[in-house]
């Protein structure tokens, strides 16, 4: 993609270039941008925009590779900044557990959402969280390498959590089970603005940009169960309508399971034989 505009600066040249030379100065002039960490050339910082009712944060570096005030003329590389989600002692544990197992399934404790979700699917994909599995791409990849290349195809289950709301996703590997909070402000109420209908909203795009999704509630708080079989691992959503008081309205939201040598999630007909009443 390739952006090209042209203005006039009510302003002398040499103070136009120290203004637009110092990024500070610039991120202080665009909504929602902020410049995090400044290292020799190089410059952290993040970006947050809104489309509809949903916010989106993108984080990046950018580097001068060349300023040259006398010809008042300055390049700039800019881009994803390197991060990483796991430390190389938790590679090579993880490893070493995924190449000695010898069980049927494999259940991952994980700490945010895996999947993609995307606030727009277009250029590759526009994240949403970038403190979540989407802000650390080349982990991802290298994860799903990981699982592949010590013969875990399939029968993988992530059990996942702190988005503070219900989500069923189709993995290359398997799939995602995501719990919501129990009594923590659910994500319409943090993330969403409140106004009628922005949460019915939210939920229909977000489903419509990610075809990988099979549930998505925004809305309440619960817990999910977890049964493994041989044949199959089923997550079941438990919601209730209310943290305020003590209340017996808990109920089955609806339940997918991953069956064995497959990927991808299947609606279940009703709670496993599991149940936590």
């Amino acid at each position: 993609m390739e952006l090209i505009n042209e203005l006039s600066v009510p302003l002398p040249p040499e103070r136009a270039w120290e203004v637009l030379t110092d990024l500070a100065l610039v991120a202080a002039c665009l909504p929602g941008a902020r410049l995090d960490a400044v290292d020799g050339e190089e410059h952290t910082g993040r970006l947050q925009v809104r489309v509809g009712p949903v916010p989106a944060c993108y984080t990046g570096a950018a580097r001068f590779l060349e300023r040259d005030a006398a010809a008042r003329r300055a390049v700039l590389r800019a881009g994803e900044k390197h991060r990483a989600l796991l430390g190389e002692d938790q590679w090579r544990w993880l490893e070493a557990e995924l190449t000695s197992s010898t069980g049927r399934w494999l259940l991952v404790g994980n700490q945010v959402m895996m999947a993609p979700l995307r606030l727009v699917n277009a250029a590759g994909g526009l994240g949403v969280n970038p403190s979540q599995w989407d802000g650390y791409p080349a982990e991802r990849r290298r994860l799903y390498d990981l699982l592949w290349r010590t013969g875990w195809t399939s029968n993988v289950a992530v059990l996942s959590g702190d988005l503070h709301s219900s989500w069923g996703a189709d993995l290359p590997v398997g799939a995602e089970f995501v719990s919501p909070s129990v009594t923590t402000s659910a994500f319409s109420q943090t993330v969403l603005p409140g106004v009628p209908g922005a949460s019915a909203l939210a939920r229909r795009w977000f489903q419509s940009q990610n075809r990988h999704l099979r549930l998505v509630d925004l809305d309440h708080h619960g817990y999910v169960t977890v049964d493994v079989t041989p044949e199959r691992v089923q997550g079941d959503w438990w919601h209730v309508d209310t943290i305020a008081r003590r209340d017996r309205s808990e109920r089955w939201a609806g339940g997918w399971w991953l069956g064995e040598g497959q990927l991808g999630l299947n609606r279940a007909d009703g709670p496993a034989t599991l149940s936590p009443r």
